[in-house]
């Protein structure tokens, strides 16, 4: 069979696109399946969590040989909106979340402050009275003394501790250089 390269070029881009078309659509399907999935995640004693994804789950389920209650109401949520129960192992009660207490407030001189008010308070009046405290500054100072005398030292070693380099015709370094180049041009010639 005599196939010129236009065939072998359409042949090409036929088998390219089709194998695209079926990992992409591969992807797309699989990615379209787990969104609908619903996650359970369980503490164990050792403090670390175990997930279980679901497609189908009712009032009730097994895992691990042990029977667990399921509240959708009770669920967090994901990014992409799907519930996610949490259960102590071995407990069959749904662990809940409290969310007002992801806000909380903080009491300074008997009035509460969100955490944003306490950020700006901490940048703008407690960071200027620690950068005002004699103590802080002096010890800054010293820190930066110290960095500019090790910076002139070393600038003073550099500058005079740079000593030149002299290559003799005796030297023994030269003559290796001169026999190994001497050797590869001799073996390249071979």
């Amino acid at each position: 069979m005599n196939m010129n390269i236009e065939t072998i070029v359409i042949y090409g881009v036929i088998i390219f696109f089709g194998l695209v078309t079926i990992i992409g659509g591969t992807t797309f399907w699989i990615m379209w399946n787990r969104r609908k999935l619903k996650y359970t995640n369980f503490l164990n004693s050792t403090g670390q969590w175990e997930r279980e994804s679901w497609k189908e789950i009712g009032k009730t389920f097994v895992y691990d040989n042990e029977t667990y209650k399921y509240d959708i109401e009770k669920c967090t949520r994901d990014k992409i909106n799907r519930p996610i129960a949490h259960y102590y192992k071995g407990n069959p009660e749904q662990q809940e979340f409290d969310y007002r207490k992801g806000v909380k407030s903080v009491v300074i001189n008997t009035k509460e402050i969100t955490a944003k008010d306490f950020n700006v308070l901490m940048l703008s009046k407690v960071l200027r009275d620690i950068f005002q405290d004699d103590e802080v500054m002096n010890m800054l100072m010293i820190i930066l003394i110290a960095v500019g005398v090790i910076g002139l030292i070393n600038i003073v070693l550099i500058v005079t501790h740079n000593p030149h380099v002299i290559l003799k015709d005796d030297n023994e370094t030269i003559n290796i250089i001169a026999r190994g180049v001497k050797q590869a041009i001799t073996n390249k010639i071979q």
